[in-house]
Order: structure tokens, then C-alpha cells, then sequence
């Protein structure tokens, strides 16, 4: 994991150092960009930026091992809605108008309910586990919480059209790598009833705005929001979990979990 990080960041390094100076290109198409006219930067963009971002991610849960009690006909179908959130930051390299290319390095987190506090939990696993003697776990004396933690790099390059001086759209492709953690604890999180990690690779699609703001009109200085969807995630897969709730209770996940979920919408801010 280590060396391909390593790895990322030395081709990205090359790739800046080999374009000599940041600011210098032309503009072929005419178009009034944002930084057009300014000095050091003829060509009328910027071509490094450092981006700080969130997002808000959406899926669903595929096969959890159980869930609070009396909601088997919303969970019981195998889809499970869950929601989550990242963070992290971006750099950007843009040698041409129409081209960037790029690494992020975020943080995402999502959770899962799978027992309430003063209810039991109840599934079909739970059921197997006591060789049909009963579908219901005993009463949690706090909530119980599935939760997946990832850490994700992730590599592309966006193809980018200006609009006017104020507004550029893009899309973009790339791969990920991505370290993962499932675990099952308790709402305060001390300790915890099993875990499993591991590391995953995937591709990914995104396409978003940048709008070009200048608080005090008149002055240079502003900032770039971004406004994006991002598609693709990573399965944490196999995802297995020993000995958990009690002795001998495995929970077997081999359709995997989303180690990050599939469906982002975020923003990213920049200072120029």
C-alpha cells in the first residue's frame, strides 16, 4: 500500500517539475477565462490548485448480519439504505486548458444500525446460528452499529471546458486503491464485537462545476468552488467476522460491503 501511494505522488511530482513553469501556455480557444490578462499567468488559468473537499455519500448496506426487531419487511429485502460522509484533499495539475490531472487522498465513514437499545436484533443469520431455535438476539442495553471506515487514493485525469471567466465544467475518470474496516460496536464505540479490514481497488467517474468567486468586487483574490457526483466504489470483500455477539457465530459476508458508497455529491474550495 505504501509503495503505490509512493508511487502516485512520484509520477504526479515528475509530471510537475518536466511542465518547467506553472503559468505559462496559451489559450487557443478564445474564450474569456478566469484568469486571463493577470500577471504570471498569460494563458488565463491556473495549473496547480490544492483542494479541500467533503462529500456526502449515498448506497445501501448488501447483507448485514441482523437489525433492530419488527423491521423485517424494510430491511429484510437485502437492500439496506444507508448514507455517510468524507473528506480529504485534492491536487490538481493542468498543463493544457482542457486537461487536469489529479490525486485526492480522503477519508469516508458509513454506518449501519443492526440493534436498538432496549430491543433485540432479529435475522435469518441469527436463526442459523441457534440451528433454528430462534431469529432474535437478547436486549441491548445501547444501540449496535455496523461501521465501515476507509482511507482511499485515488489517481484520474478530467477533460475541462471553460464557460466564461467564471464558470469551467468538467469530467473525469481514474482508479482508487482503498484500505478498509468493517467493525460492529456499540454506539459508544469502547471495544467492539468483531472486526475485518483489508484493501480494495476500483475505478471511478465524476463530473462537476467550478465557480469562480471574487467576494470584494474588483480585488484578484477569491475562491474556487466546486460543486461534483462521483460514481464508483470498492467492495470490501471477503468480509468475514469471527465469533460474533457470541462463540461460534460467524457472519460469512461474501457478497462484500461498500468500502466507500457508491453515490457522492461534494464540494471542494480553493484559494487563489
Amino acid at each position: 500500500m505504501k509503495r503505490t501511494i509512493l508511487f502516485i505522488y512520484g509520477i504526479l511530482f515528475s509530471l510537475i517539475i518536466s511542465g518547467q513553469d506553472f503559468n505559462t501556455n496559451t489559450n487557443p480557444s478564445g474564450i474569456s477565462l478566469p484568469f486571463q490578462g493577470q500577471q504570471n499567468s498569460q494563458e488565463g488559468w491556473r495549473k496547480v490548485n490544492f483542494r479541500a473537499l467533503g462529500t456526502l455519500d449515498m448506497g445501501h448496506a448488501r447483507v448485514m448480519p441482523c437489525w433492530p426487531e419488527n423491521q423485517s419487511e424494510k430491511y429484510g429485502n437485502g437492500k439496506f439504505p444507508v448514507y455517510g460522509y468524507g473528506a480529504g484533499i485534492t491536487f490538481d495539475y493542468r498543463p493544457l486548458l482542457h486537461i487536469a490531472l489529479f490525486t485526492d487522498i480522503t477519508t469516508h465513514h458509513w454506518k449501519f444500525r443492526v440493534g436498538g437499545k432496549d430491543q433485540r436484533s432479529e435475522s435469518d443469520w441469527i436463526l442459523q446460528q441457534t440451528d433454528s431455535v430462534t431469529r432474535y438476539t437478547g436486549t441491548w442495553d445501547q444501540d449496535i452499529y455496523f461501521r465501515m471506515n476507509a482511507i482511499q487514493v485515488r489517481l484520474g485525469m478530467r477533460y475541462i471546458q471553460p464557460v466564461n471567466d467564471k464558470i469551467e465544467t468538467w469530467a473525469g475518470f481514474g482508479g482508487s486503491i482503498t484500505t478498509w474496516k468493517g467493525i460492529v460496536s456499540a454506539k459508544d464505540q469502547f471495544g467492539s464485537y468483531g472486526l475485518d479490514d483489508g484493501t480494495g481497488f476500483s475505478v471511478f467517474a465524476q463530473a462537476g462545476v467550478d465557480l469562480y468567486i471574487h467576494p470584494v468586487k474588483g480585488d484578484k483574490t477569491g475562491f474556487i468552488m466546486s460543486l461534483f457526483i462521483d460514481v464508483g466504489s470498492p467492495l470490501a470483500k471477503p468480509l468475514r467476522i469471527d465469533n460474533l455477539f457470541n462463540n461460534g457465530w460467524n457472519w460469512d459476508n461474501r457478497q462484500g460491503e461498500f468500502a466507500v458508497l457508491p453515490y457522492r455529491f461534494g464540494v471542494a474550495f480553493t484559494l487563489f
